[in-house]
């Protein structure tokens, strides 16, 4: 479909994902949720650990006093500096804040590959429609030289008397058709290119193609069971909502332990400076133990119980939708994948069936015994055949792309992979 210098400029697909890791903005948006969700671990480890504080005072009083009908005026200076370490104990909400913490942190990870798995599936997409159109534009250029030729021999045949005047009707009315689809691929093409430049940023021309002979194969284990399953195990959102239903459940325990008591180990140190007491600093030291219980606070307590219970139980069935999700996603891809296999089997069976009967409809004509109408229903045949073979090459890659992305094991190997299959000449 390219010549050679255009195959050699091509973009590929390996070098269009290197500048979406770049350029994406929902890839950068994901990764600054990611470092965002990291910090909530510290966040809540900090309230188990040692907190200290320091507080200060200083001022000056002016005070006035009417002792026996004698009024008395004097200004002191007051300062005081207090300095506390606070510990906790024994605090079981703060320690379920910590777990529940931990697994925001692991959910982030797992969103954070989630988007990179999006980003390729993503960019895979974007690429493959932009080939798609490419490669439709080029049939149909493809096309049109291809009735052009004939066209012009059916007129040079009119001329010898052989052809007549409704061949070379037909012969234009398939030109013009074939150039209003010219036109129609050339706009689409412009289409999937801007689509493609919103993820990477960056202008793209031509993209490599997929080769004849690339590796069209069974997935292995060819078995649509296995995949579902591994989907049921693996999927990253699997993975995350057993997560949040863990987190959900320690958020049950974080709300119900808001009734027990808490205990912190306390000790300050303070400085007091006072000139109208008749000492110029007073200093002291206090090591203590606090206990806090609560005894009733409005319903709060029970309230946040009770949400939390339902929190739980929403996460629960969440859990299980998800896992359905993803075995559904499995099987759907896997399906797709194999009805490509089929496809692509048969639709190249069809086209070199399509390339015979054209030529034999040339051959015919030549000795009358087709018409050139004939010819160009053949000649029509065969591209459509070539399109259908295109798009169920690339409906093979999409399916594999969003199999292995169904069972966690999406990557850049897949991007490689698929690199591979791209024509560099």
């Amino acid at each position: 479909m390219m010549t050679t210098q255009a195959a050699e400029d091509a973009a590929g697909l390996r070098e269009v994902f290197e500048l979406a890791l770049v350029y994406d903005d929902a890839w950068s948006a994901a990764q600054a949720r990611a470092r965002a969700a990291a910090e909530s671990y510290p966040i809540a480890r900090a309230g188990l650990l040692p907190s200290l504080s320091a507080t200060g005072t200083l001022g000056r009083t002016h005070r006035e006093t009417d002792q026996a009908g004698q009024e008395l005026s004097r200004e002191y200076a007051q300062d005081t500096l207090r300095l506390q370490a606070r510990q906790p104990l024994l605090n079981r909400e703060r320690w379920m804040r910590v777990r529940m913490a931990q697994r925001d942190a692991d959910i982030g990870g797992l969103e954070l590959d989630l988007a990179y798995q999006d980003l390729i599936q993503r960019t895979v997409n974007a690429y493959l429609n932009l080939l798609q159109a490419q490669e439709q534009r080029a049939l149909v250029q493809a096309e049109i030289d291809a009735i052009d030729a004939q066209m012009q021999q059916i007129k040079r045949m009119r001329e010898g008397g052989v052809a007549t005047v409704t061949d070379v009707y037909e012969a234009q009315a398939r030109l013009d058709l074939a150039r209003a689809r010219e036109i129609e691929a050339r706009n689409l093409q412009e289409i999937r290119r801007r689509e493609l430049l919103k993820i990477i940023r960056q202008p793209v021309g031509m993209i490599k193609v997929l080769g004849e002979q690339a590796g069209y194969e069974r997935p292995i284990p060819y078995d649509m069971d296995a995949w579902t399953q591994m989907a049921s195990d693996n999927a990253l959102e699997v993975q995350a909502q057993k997560l949040a239903l863990e987190r959900a459940g320690f958020n049950v325990d974080r709300a119900r332990s808001q009734h027990l008591p808490t205990l912190d180990g306390v000790a300050a140190w303070e400085r007091f400076g006072n000139s109208d007491l008749g000492y110029a600093r007073d200093r002291y030291g206090r090591v203590s133990l606090e206990l806090h219980v609560p005894l009733y606070m409005g319903g709060r307590i029970s309230a946040e119980t009770r949400e939390a219970r339902a929190r739980f139980d929403q996460a629960l069935d969440e859990s299980e939708l998800t896992r359905r999700e993803s075995e559904l996603k499995a099987s759907s891809a896997f399906l797709e994948l194999s009805s490509s296999l089929a496809r692509i089997e048969a639709l190249e069976q069809a086209v070199r069936s399509s390339e015979v009967a054209l030529q034999a409809s040339e051959i015919s004509l030549s000795v009358a015994y087709r018409t050139f109408v004939d010819v160009l229903d053949a000649q029509q045949q065969l591209y459509r055949t070539r399109f259908d073979l295109l798009g169920a090459r690339i409906e093979y890659v999409r399916a594999m792309v969003a199999l292995n992305a169904a069972v966690g094991m999406l990557n850049e190997d897949t991007i490689d992979h698929i690199d591979t299959w791209m024509e560099t000449f």
